[in-house]
């Protein structure tokens, strides 16, 4: 074969490659686009989904304890009691309070039973507002009906009232006078039949899966996990205990609900 011929071969060799290649180029970007336009519309339907559904919120009800208010100086208190009763080194008598954590809404009493000790009377008089409660609570009232459901000794609403915050609230259904302690549904129940409103119209917000967010899911309620408190040792595990949402903070909630900072 002449010189001139395995040019022209090696040229149309070259050619036929380039060919192949813009193909493969072109059908890899018609790939990459319609994955691209999927995840879209997917994410789109979504956000449409969550759109539709938190225009139907009418109601928020909220947990009072690591959610509201800052227990951490009430829990700081009881773990003292038990390590200096029992002479126990604070880093052991704490790893078995986390541990419970992950399972219980009562893990210092579970942690002092496991020594034999009963925990002493809980002082209200140490717990507070987390900072910026009252923001948050001046903000969704302009936009939403606030209730409570929480599990709370007798006179909720004064300690309410003593915090400055009582007159955020146009429902405060509380263990202690309901004679119902959550996850029972007749908490929750009674809370809507009060508010006089549809479950599908609320959404709940509390710190723990199985006291807040499974039995208000179970009811038709939205709801948000706010992890503060020793809800941060917890951890989604089965679909019935996913929430809507997952903050971090109370001061989050803000940018949930009224969609800003």
């Amino acid at each position: 074969m002449g010189a001139a011929k395995k040019v022209d071969l090696v040229k149309k060799k070259l050619k036929s490659s380039q060919r192949r290649q813009r193909k493969r180029l072109t059908a890899r970007a018609k790939f990459e686009f319609s994955v691209s336009y999927l995840v879209d519309l997917r994410n789109n339907s979504s956000r449409n989904r969550r759109r539709v559904w938190m225009s139907e919120i009418k109601w928020v009800f909220l947990d009072v304890g690591s959610t509201l208010v800052d227990e951490s100086d009430v829990y700081e208190s009881r773990c003292s009691y038990v390590i200096s009763e029992k002479g126990l080194e604070r880093d052991e008598f704490m790893e078995k309070v986390h541990r419970a954590a992950k399972v219980s809404p009562t893990p210092i009493k579970q942690a002092a039973q496991a020594y034999g000790v009963t925990l002493p009377e809980w002082d209200s008089s140490l717990e507070k507002l987390y900072l910026g409660t009252e923001d948050v609570l001046k903000a969704l009232s302009g936009k939403y009906k606030l209730g409570i459901i929480a599990n709370q000794l007798a006179g909720t609403k004064k300690r309410l009232h003593n915090w400055g915050v009582l007159h955020y609230f146009d429902v405060v259904t509380a263990s202690a006078e309901a004679g119902y302690e959550k996850p029972d549904l007749r908490i929750f129940r009674l809370a809507l039949e009060q508010a006089g409103c549809n479950p599908q119209n609320t959404i709940m917000v509390g710190d723990r899966l199985e006291n807040d967010i499974v039995p208000a899911r179970q009811l038709g309620m939205k709801t948000i996990w706010v992890r503060q408190g020793f809800a941060k040792y917890q951890s989604v595990e089965k679909e019935y205990e996913k929430p809507d949402y997952i903050i971090e903070n109370i001061g989050e909630i803000v940018k949930v609900l009224m969609g800003r900072t």
